[in-house]
Protein backbone atom coordinates (compact mmCIF):
# COMPACT_ATOMS: atom_id res chain seq x y z
CA UNK A 1 0.00 0.00 0.00
CA UNK A 2 1.94 3.19 -1.17
CA UNK A 3 0.84 6.42 -1.13
CA UNK A 4 1.88 9.53 -3.31
CA UNK A 5 5.25 11.41 -1.17
CA UNK A 6 4.70 13.95 0.56
CA UNK A 7 7.01 17.00 1.86
CA UNK A 8 7.62 17.61 4.93
CA UNK A 9 9.81 20.76 5.67
CA UNK A 10 11.42 20.40 2.35
CA UNK A 11 12.35 17.05 2.36
CA UNK A 12 10.63 13.75 0.27
CA UNK A 13 8.64 11.32 2.40
CA UNK A 14 7.39 7.96 0.87
CA UNK A 15 4.75 6.41 3.10
CA UNK A 16 4.82 2.97 2.30
CA UNK A 17 2.26 1.40 4.44
CA UNK A 18 1.88 -0.27 8.15
CA UNK A 19 2.35 -4.19 8.42
CA UNK A 20 -1.22 -4.37 10.33
CA UNK A 21 -3.10 -2.39 8.00
CA UNK A 22 -2.61 -4.79 5.58
CA UNK A 23 -3.27 -7.23 7.75
CA UNK A 24 -6.54 -6.84 8.73
CA UNK A 25 -7.70 -4.35 5.94
CA UNK A 26 -10.98 -6.67 4.80
CA UNK A 27 -11.42 -8.01 8.34
CA UNK A 28 -13.73 -6.95 10.68
CA UNK A 29 -14.50 -9.46 13.86
CA UNK A 30 -17.21 -6.93 15.41
CA UNK A 31 -20.72 -8.78 16.86
CA UNK A 32 -22.92 -6.87 18.53
CA UNK A 33 -24.50 -8.83 20.98
CA UNK A 34 -21.99 -11.61 21.00
CA UNK A 35 -21.47 -11.50 24.60
CA UNK A 36 -17.84 -12.27 23.80
CA UNK A 37 -15.25 -10.06 25.31
CA UNK A 38 -11.53 -10.23 24.68
CA UNK A 39 -8.87 -9.50 27.46
CA UNK A 40 -5.70 -8.33 26.28
CA UNK A 41 -3.44 -7.97 29.31
CA UNK A 42 0.06 -7.28 27.44
CA UNK A 43 2.80 -9.19 27.35
CA UNK A 44 4.92 -8.26 30.99
CA UNK A 45 4.01 -10.74 33.74
CA UNK A 46 4.00 -8.50 36.64
CA UNK A 47 1.56 -6.56 34.11
CA UNK A 48 -0.63 -9.38 33.76
CA UNK A 49 -0.60 -10.55 37.69
CA UNK A 50 -1.87 -7.09 38.53
CA UNK A 51 -4.58 -6.92 35.97
CA UNK A 52 -6.32 -10.62 36.57
CA UNK A 53 -7.79 -9.58 39.46
CA UNK A 54 -9.07 -7.28 38.14
CA UNK A 55 -10.31 -9.09 34.70
CA UNK A 56 -11.89 -12.20 37.43
CA UNK A 57 -13.66 -9.49 39.17
CA UNK A 58 -15.07 -7.62 35.71
CA UNK A 59 -16.11 -11.49 34.85
CA UNK A 60 -17.69 -12.03 38.26
CA UNK A 61 -19.56 -9.31 38.07
CA UNK A 62 -20.94 -9.85 34.01
CA UNK A 63 -21.70 -13.49 34.31
CA UNK A 64 -23.87 -13.03 31.26
CA UNK A 65 -20.58 -12.67 29.13
CA UNK A 66 -17.79 -14.88 27.79
CA UNK A 67 -14.22 -13.60 28.50
CA UNK A 68 -11.61 -14.56 26.31
CA UNK A 69 -7.92 -13.72 27.76
CA UNK A 70 -5.03 -13.74 25.24
CA UNK A 71 -1.83 -14.56 26.28
CA UNK A 72 1.09 -13.40 24.54
CA UNK A 73 3.67 -16.27 23.50
CA UNK A 74 6.75 -14.47 25.76
CA UNK A 75 4.76 -15.02 28.90
CA UNK A 76 3.27 -18.31 27.99
CA UNK A 77 5.18 -20.45 30.21
CA UNK A 78 5.29 -17.82 32.85
CA UNK A 79 1.99 -16.97 33.05
CA UNK A 80 0.62 -16.44 36.80
CA UNK A 81 -1.59 -19.34 38.51
CA UNK A 82 -4.84 -17.37 38.99
CA UNK A 83 -7.75 -19.48 39.67
CA UNK A 84 -10.55 -17.62 37.31
CA UNK A 85 -14.22 -17.33 36.93
CA UNK A 86 -15.71 -20.25 34.81
CA UNK A 87 -16.43 -17.62 32.24
CA UNK A 88 -12.97 -16.73 31.74
CA UNK A 89 -11.13 -18.89 29.05
CA UNK A 90 -7.13 -18.26 28.54
CA UNK A 91 -6.46 -18.48 24.52
CA UNK A 92 -2.93 -19.37 23.26
CA UNK A 93 -4.15 -18.32 19.62
CA UNK A 94 -3.02 -14.86 17.81
CA UNK A 95 -5.82 -11.92 18.53
CA UNK A 96 -6.93 -12.12 14.82
CA UNK A 97 -8.82 -15.59 15.79
CA UNK A 98 -9.20 -14.90 19.24
CA UNK A 99 -11.29 -11.14 18.66
CA UNK A 100 -13.87 -13.12 15.81
CA UNK A 101 -17.52 -12.46 16.62
CA UNK A 102 -16.12 -9.81 19.45
CA UNK A 103 -18.60 -7.53 20.94
CA UNK A 104 -15.46 -5.47 23.37
CA UNK A 105 -12.08 -5.73 24.11
CA UNK A 106 -9.85 -4.28 26.95
CA UNK A 107 -6.43 -3.69 25.98
CA UNK A 108 -3.52 -2.75 27.71
CA UNK A 109 -0.72 -2.24 24.97
CA UNK A 110 -0.68 0.36 22.21
CA UNK A 111 -0.01 -2.51 19.63
CA UNK A 112 -2.53 -4.15 21.08
CA UNK A 113 -5.08 -1.49 20.69
CA UNK A 114 -4.41 -0.87 16.92
CA UNK A 115 -5.36 -4.14 16.10
CA UNK A 116 -7.93 -4.46 18.06
CA UNK A 117 -9.32 -1.14 16.27
CA UNK A 118 -8.20 -2.37 13.44
CA UNK A 119 -10.45 -5.02 13.24
CA UNK A 120 -13.71 -2.93 13.86
CA UNK A 121 -13.97 -3.93 17.55
CA UNK A 122 -15.17 -1.76 20.15
CA UNK A 123 -12.55 -1.78 23.00
CA UNK A 124 -11.23 0.65 25.94
CA UNK A 125 -7.55 0.90 26.64
CA UNK A 126 -6.95 0.45 30.42
CA UNK A 127 -3.94 0.30 32.48
CA UNK A 128 -2.70 -0.26 36.07
CA UNK A 129 -1.70 3.11 36.45
CA UNK A 130 -5.07 4.13 36.55
CA UNK A 131 -6.19 5.56 39.75
CA UNK A 132 -9.27 3.38 40.96
CA UNK A 133 -8.51 0.96 37.65
CA UNK A 134 -11.05 -2.04 38.60
CA UNK A 135 -13.53 0.71 38.95
CA UNK A 136 -12.83 2.10 35.62
CA UNK A 137 -12.60 -0.85 33.60
CA UNK A 138 -16.19 -2.02 35.08
CA UNK A 139 -18.16 1.33 34.28
CA UNK A 140 -16.09 1.65 30.92
CA UNK A 141 -17.11 -2.49 30.08
CA UNK A 142 -20.67 -1.98 31.26
CA UNK A 143 -20.96 1.27 29.05
CA UNK A 144 -19.60 0.29 26.15
CA UNK A 145 -21.57 -2.79 25.83
CA UNK A 146 -24.78 -0.64 24.76
CA UNK A 147 -22.51 1.54 21.83
CA UNK A 148 -21.90 0.18 18.43
CA UNK A 149 -18.15 0.10 17.28
CA UNK A 150 -17.20 2.44 14.30
CA UNK A 151 -14.17 0.85 12.35
CA UNK A 152 -12.07 3.54 10.99
CA UNK A 153 -11.76 2.65 7.72
CA UNK A 154 -14.09 1.08 5.47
Amino acid sequence: MKSPGTHLEGEQVLYVGNPLMEKYMDLNHYQAASKKIVLLPGSRVQEISRLLPVFNALAKELTEYNFHVVRAPSVRSRWPKKVLEPNITIEDSEIVEVTKDAEFALTCSGTASLEIALLGIHRQWCTKRMRYFARYCKTTCKRSLHVPAHPYYG
